[in-house]
C-alpha cells in the first residue's frame, strides 16, 4: 500500500531482511541502493530452507563482493546434506533469522530493519528485534497474503435491521 520504502536521502545504516516471496521487494531496495552508488551500511538477510529455495545467489554474492558496505547474510533452515553445499560459501548460518542472530552478528542495534515475508518470521524478528531495545519507528515490515488480513466489524447501515430475539 506504498507504506514500505527506504527514505532516499536517509543515511543511517539499514537491515534488509527477507524470506520467500519476501525477498522481493527487500531485493529492489538493495538493488536501487547500489544503482544509486549509495555508501550506507547495508546488512542483507535472506531466509532459505535449502538450495533449492536460493534464488538470486550469484546475483547477491556478487553484490556483496563488489561492494564493501553491502554484508549478505544467508540463513539455511534446513540446509542440504550434501557437501557440495556448503556452510560458510554457500550460505552463512544454519536455522532461520532471529533477534538472537542479529545480536551475535549485528555491531549494534542501531539500524532501521526493513523485513518482508512468511507471517510467522516477522512475528518473531519483530519481537526479537523489541527485546533487543530497537524502537517501534525503527522497525518496517510489509505483509501480505492471510496474515495480512484484518478482521473488520460488520457494519451495520441504516437500513438493516439487527436480528430480533423470538
Amino acid at each position: 500500500s506504498g507504506q514500505f520504502f527506504l527514505d532516499p536521502a536517509g543515511t543511517s545504516g539499514i537491515v534488509l531482511i527477507g524470506s520467500g516471496v519476501g525477498l522481493t521487494p527487500v531485493l529492489a531496495m538493495l538493488n536501487t541502493r547500489i544503482a544509486q552508488g549509495s555508501r550506507r551500511e547495508i546488512w542483507f538477510f535472506h531466509g532459505i530452507r535449502n538450495r533449492s529455495d536460493h534464488i538470486m545467489k550469484e546475483h547477491l554474492e556478487a553484490i556483496a563482493r563488489e561492494h564493501p558496505n553491502v554484508h549478505l547474510q544467508v540463513c539455511a533452515s534446513k540446509p542440504d546434506p550434501d557437501p557440495a553445499y556448503e556452510l560458510g560459501r554457500d550460505y552463512h548460518h544454519e536455522g532461520r533469522i532471529s533477534g538472537e542472530l542479529f545480536k551475535k552478528v549485528l555491531p549494534s542495534s542501531n539500524f532501521d530493519y526493513y523485513l518482508c515475508g512468511p507471517g510467522p518470521m516477522m512475528q518473531d524478528v519483530t519481537e526479537g528485534l523489541k527485546e533487543w531495545g530497537v524502537p517501534a519507528k525503527h522497525i518496517h515490515d510489509e505483509t501480505f497474503g492471510p496474515s495480512s488480513v484484518k478482521k473488520v466489524a460488520a457494519v451495520v447501515s441504516p437500513e438493516t435491521k439487527p436480528p430480533t430475539e423470538s
